[in-house]
């Protein structure tokens, strides 16, 4: 299993989990939540922008192999999980991207393994990192997790 095959194969798991994913704001009811793994579709238009909320978007970003790991055959890899979410309620929509990183997170934690690949869950390397950025898009939402395998 490569970097990305392990990507897609985190994408897919996320999609089962997914599958019953609605967002709470009544005014985007039936907008279902667009799972992929790489990047979004480019959005030339508003419109084609609000075809991308919500998103769940697994993206490789790095990979790190050292001296004493090569023969092993072990690295460490850094998966991206990108989030967006969309709510009007001026006070309340942060806790829609808050729910849906923390769910995540706790379905990543649940499946620690991905073919050789093993979530790395040692103090020192941060198994999981949450963000919500402060600027956001408003109405959209966006965070994201980056996990460590």
């Amino acid at each position: 299993m490569t970097s990305l095959d392990l990507a897609i194969a985190i994408a897919d798991y996320l999609k089962e989990k997914n599958q019953y994913y609605f967002l709470s704001d009544e005014k985007y009811a039936g907008q279902k939540l667009l799972v992929t793994y790489g990047f979004l579709p480019k959005a030339l238009s508003n419109e084609d922008l609000k075809k991308n909320f919500p998103h769940l978007v697994v993206r490789f970003i790095e990979e790190k192999a050292w001296e004493e790991n090569l023969s092993y055959g072990t690295n460490r890899v850094k998966i991206r999980v990108y989030f967006g979410t969309v709510n009007d309620d001026k006070d309340k929509s942060f806790l829609e991207i808050y729910t849906m990183l923390e769910q995540n997170k706790q379905f990543l934690l649940k499946k620690r393994q991905f073919g050789n690949y093993r979530l790395i869950v040692d103090s020192d390397k941060n198994a999981l990192n949450i963000v919500i950025p402060e600027e956001q898009p408003l109405p959209q939402w966006v965070g994201y997790i980056d996990v460590f395998y």
